[in-house]
């Protein structure tokens, strides 16, 4: 073969082999920072995006101020991982957001999510939730280096999430001279945001909401800012993607779009948050660590669970001495009285509770509780041990009440005013993981529900389910619960299992304990005529807002 020749094929085997086994083309990590308020609705915008990704392939890494306990990763997932590097992957961060750990675990999670998710085709997205008490700035500077393990990161956004009620506090003037470190933190949230999620408006009047959009737009004036309940906002406003388009002929009806496609360049984006001429004019502390202190207290119980009327004692008698110094609360909890679900409780604001159900969650396991509260680190020793203490007989089952007192409330709920249903305990009442039925006396806890029949003077054999009415009354009870529980004060308005006296299939029931006032003592329970008070000022409202499709006409159409 000729010199020529040779060279010929060398070249060309050169040629194929550098076409073959090309290094692959770098590809990003884009990632979504989310920020804000404790209790203000991180966990819940992640729940959403998570659920709502499509095609997309997404993992998320949940900070908590707790040591131990991870409670936003529990209810993202129910069992979290250690590196978030596939699709629906959920990484448990613990501690201070401040200190180096963090930092070092941060770099951490983005290198096995580019090396074991992006670079293995596994992984599209990974959002970041930081604690409400971390100030995220030295998070966003690290995620923007061009250099380290953070090198193929690509920020996209960062999201601030607002909690609409305690932004109104501050009126016109909120956060413009922080007074406290609590309030630089917040402040410095804003700075970093792109977008302003203003979410919980249902809870604050439309002049309060005008204020704090009002003001919302000084403090970050280029960032987007969201007004949403529950944080429901479309997917494209958090994320960096765009709608895959249907092909040429075809059609979708489809109000979300079924694909997304995720840009692929290295470029970090320009991000809209404020400039340094911005944050200029605005009062921020020095970047430092350990801005705002927090105390946390943990609790966990495995093998016994949580009585109802423990905990109501806890939120109604022993958290609103110290509310003042309280600023969140979150758990999962077996409670003995609804032993076959899995309750997902969380306290924000001026004492806000909210509980989320879940059938079966335990998925056949050992059951078990755990809760999580976060106070101002000005909470004194003894505030904390009274806390503790509560605590601590959370799994003791209570006294058992008398039928005549059991008869007594139970009467007092029926003939509040719109009326509501007295129902049974479910069957079996607690023979599932180990609970005795003696442990779960019937007498302790009145369950009951709102129909509306009494109000409407709808007969008995009346089917709400059947035209013209079309009533979701397991909706509609939650839905009261929602709004009672969320109201500001104390009362937590549980809900469980129930089944009606006619001993028809089990339905939803509203749960209140009976022995959470001092049993025997003379006159009305303070509690008790609370919750009656907030009943009939609620439910009448929620009846006309349920019943207004219905018109007069019987027809049936």
């Amino acid at each position: 073969m000729a010199e020529l020749d040779v060279l010929s094929v060398n070249l060309c085997a050169f040629h194929e082999e550098n076409i073959v086994f090309a290094p692959a083309v770098p590809l990003p990590l884009p990632i979504i920072v989310v920020t804000g308020f404790l209790g203000s609705g991180k966990t819940t915008l992640l729940e959403r995006l998570l659920s709502e990704r499509a095609n997309l392939r997404v993992a998320a890494a949940a900070h908590d101020l707790a040591a131990n306990i991870n409670v936003d990763a529990q209810l993202l997932t129910e069992t979290p991982v250690p590196v978030a590097n596939s699709d629906g992957a959920v990484v448990s961060l613990n501690g201070c957001g401040c200190c180096d750990d963090f930092e070092a675990a941060i770099k951490i999670a983005v290198r096995s999510a580019l090396r074991e998710g992006v670079d293995a085709g596994r992984l599209d997205y990974l959002l970041l939730e930081t604690s409400g008490a971390a100030d995220p700035r030295r998070l966003v500077a690290a995620l923007e280096q061009n250099f380290g393990p953070c090198t193929r990161a690509r920020l996209d956004r960062v999201v601030a999430v607002i909690d609409a009620d305690q932004a109104t506090l501050g009126g016109k003037s909120w956060l413009a001279k922080p007074s406290s470190n609590e309030e630089h933190v917040q402040l410095a949230q804003l700075s970093c945001a792109d977008v302003v999620l203003l979410n919980k408006v249902d809870l604050v009047t439309p002049e309060a909401l005008a204020v704090a959009a009002t003001r919302i737009a000084e403090i970050c004036p280029r960032a987007r800012v969201l007004q949403c309940r529950f944080c429901e906002v479309p997917l494209a406003e958090i994320l960096e993607v765009t709608a895959l388009q249907p092909e040429l002929g075809q059609m979708t009806h489809e109000a979300v779009p079924a694909a997304w496609v995720v840009p692929q360049d290295l470029e970090p984006r320009q991000r809209l948050a404020t400039t340094a001429e911005t944050n200029a004019k605005l009062p921020l502390a020095p970047l430092a660590r350990h801005i705002a202190s927090h105390r946390v207290v943990e609790w966990r119980a495995e093998a016994q669970p949580v009585y109802l009327t423990r905990l109501q004692e806890l939120l109604a008698k022993r958290l609103p001495v110290c509310q003042e110094q309280l600023r969140r609360g979150k758990g999962l909890l077996w409670v003995a009285e609804d032993a076959c679900a899995r309750w997902e409780w969380q306290l924000s604001g001026r004492l806000r509770y909210s509980c989320r159900r879940e059938a079966d969650s335990f998925r056949g396991t050992a059951a078990w509780s755990c809760l999580v509260l976060i106070f101002v680190a000005g909470v004194s020793n003894a505030e904390v041990q009274t806390v503790e203490d509560a605590l601590a007989t959370l799994t003791q089952p209570p006294p058992v009440v008398s039928a005549a007192q059991s008869q007594e409330v139970a009467e007092s709920i029926a003939s509040c005013s719109p009326g509501f249903e007295i129902l049974r305990p479910p069957l079996p009442l607690a023979r599932v993981r180990g609970v005795a039925e003696t442990e779960v006396p019937e007498d302790n806890v009145i369950r009951f529900r709102l129909t509306g029949r009494s109000f409407f003077n709808i007969p008995l054999e009346v089917d709400l389910n059947d035209p013209p009415y079309r009533i979701d009354i397991d909706a509609m009870n939650w839905e009261l619960a929602r709004t009672v529980s969320s109201a500001q004060g104390s009362s937590f308005l549980a809900v469980g299992c129930g089944s009606a006296s006619d001993g028809s299939d089990a339905c939803t029931a509203l749960l209140w304990p009976i022995g959470v006032d001092d049993v025997g003592s003379e006159g009305p329970s303070i509690l008790l005529f609370s919750l009656l008070a907030t009943l009939s000022r609620e439910a009448p409202l929620l009846l006309r807002r349920s019943f207004g499709h219905v018109t007069s006409c019987q027809c049936g159409q």
